[in-house]
């Protein structure tokens, strides 16, 4: 089975790696005292410091390789997500790994052409941010799901959460900003000479920068605060802020993979719904069909989810392999390299059994949800028909997306089922 990577790419992956997520370890040393470490504010400046450093460093190798794929044509689309995953990784840090706010900041818009925008503009801006103390400015293009603002800005010394900016260019836009700020005189005649100035492909600007900037406002607040008005839609947001522990399964699959590095393969069941495959050697080759075999055997239908773990990095909102934090470094290599296969399928109706089993009614969708749920449901359905979950009188469509916390973010299923359970009792306590 060919790597999908060349010998020299996954050498530059394995730098920008480094530099994405080991860049504090100089500073800690090989076995950190941790408590020492946090009652120590000088070296907890530090090795923030020598992290942002590192998130600096590799934000501009990705930045400069993106733009080199571009202006080659070719196609180089797994080299150029993986690229993109690892800017994520940046931001899963900048987040404290939450996944409600990477959702929050996707707005499912199209990545976009760094060669033809304001890229070095914005590159100059992290610069300049990060010669703030500790600040460190990343750079929205450059991942798979900021799509608010142009820089996302983390603030820890002020601790004033994470914050947005837009980087604007030429005479019109600066106008913009002045007459925004500018709060002496009759804003309304201000206006009306702008207008009269620009005309209304400058009135369209101006809105489109008001816009932008209500969107930043808005999701500033709802990230930090947990709550607050999402601008698209106008509609009041309240995070659950309770804390519910959740089970991950990246060490399960690193101890799965072990085992696979000495046969060949290794298998595991999770919940009696989830199963996991990982295969290595002359077994990757038969790793498809061997993992179908077990699965339908054991009653897993044609339509429910099974997927190669490596095909997480075209999910913009998923946990990057490179954040998860129970694989060690080589595993992470050797999957997106696929010098291990790993297979992760969810059986769906033992899942339906196992949702009821802790309260949670489940059941597949009338004809009438058919039609109601399908702009939201993706490839989750079992004959057409949505799956639905049902809490009180609430009805919550489960989309393929919502699944991908199993299997790309490799959330045990009960802890998904808990988790959902929880947070939907929470929202009906409240409201």
């Amino acid at each position: 089975m060919k790597q999908p990577l060349t010998d020299e790419q996954e050498k530059l992956i394995r730098k920008i790696y480094s530099l994405a997520c080991e860049s504090g370890i100089s500073v800690l040393g090989e076995a950190p005292d941790i408590e020492k470490f946090r009652n120590s504010p000088l070296m907890m400046k530090d090795y923030t410091r020598a992290k942002h450093k590192g998130f600096q460093k590799a934000q501009l190798i990705i930045g400069e390789e993106l733009i080199k794929i571009e202006k080659a044509g070719k196609a180089e689309k797994y080299y150029e997500c993986l690229l993109r995953k690892l800017a994520d990784t940046i931001a899963w840090q900048l987040i404290s790994y939450h996944g409600h706010i990477a959702r929050r900041l996707y707005k499912k818009q199209k990545s976009p052409t760094l060669s033809t925008s304001n890229y070095e503009s914005l590159v100059k801006a992290s610069k300049y941010v990060i010669k703030e103390n500790l600040k460190f400015a990343l750079i929205s293009d450059l991942t798979s799901f900021i799509q608010v603002g142009d820089l996302l800005i983390v603030d820890p010394l002020n601790g004033k959460g994470l914050s947005f900016a837009e980087v604007k260019e030429g005479q019109v836009n600066d106008e913009i900003i002045n007459l925004i700020h500018d709060t002496d005189g009759d804003s309304n005649d201000k206006l009306k000479a702008f207008i009269s100035k620009r005309g209304k492909s400058g009135l369209s600007q101006l809105n489109r920068v008001m816009r932008q900037a209500q969107r930043m406002d808005s999701t500033k607040n709802i990230i930090n605060d947990d709550h607050g008005v999402d601008s698209d839609t106008g509609m009041e947001i309240r995070i659950n802020a309770k804390e519910i522990e959740v089970e991950n399964l990246s060490q399960k699959i690193e101890h799965s993979t072990e085992i696979a590095r000495t046969r060949g393969w290794a298998t595991d069941i999770i919940d009696d719904c989830m199963f996991i495959g990982s295969y290595t050697g002359k077994m990757r080759h038969l790793s498809k069909s061997v993992f179908d075999v077990w699965f339908h055997g054991s009653g897993g239908n044609q339509e429910d989810p099974n997927y190669h773990l490596a095909l997480s990095i075209s999910s913009p909102t998923s946990t990057p392999i490179f954040a998860h934090l129970g694989f060690k470094n080589e595993t992470k290599f050797d999957l997106i390299q696929h010098r291990t296969i790993t297979r992760v399928a969810l059986h769906i109706d033992s899942f339906m059994e196992l949702s009821e089993s802790i309260g949670l009614k489940m059941r597949w969708g009338t004809r009438r949800e058919i039609g109601k749920f399908a702009p939201y449901i993706g490839n989750m359905k079992r004959n057409g028909r949505p799956l639905v979950a049902e809490i009180g009188d609430t009805r919550i469509p489960i989309s393929d997306a919502l699944l991908t916390r199993i299997t790309f973010d490799l959330m045990t299923p009960r802890s998904f089922l808990t988790s959902l359970l929880s947070v939907h009792k929470e929202v009906r306590k409240d409201s």
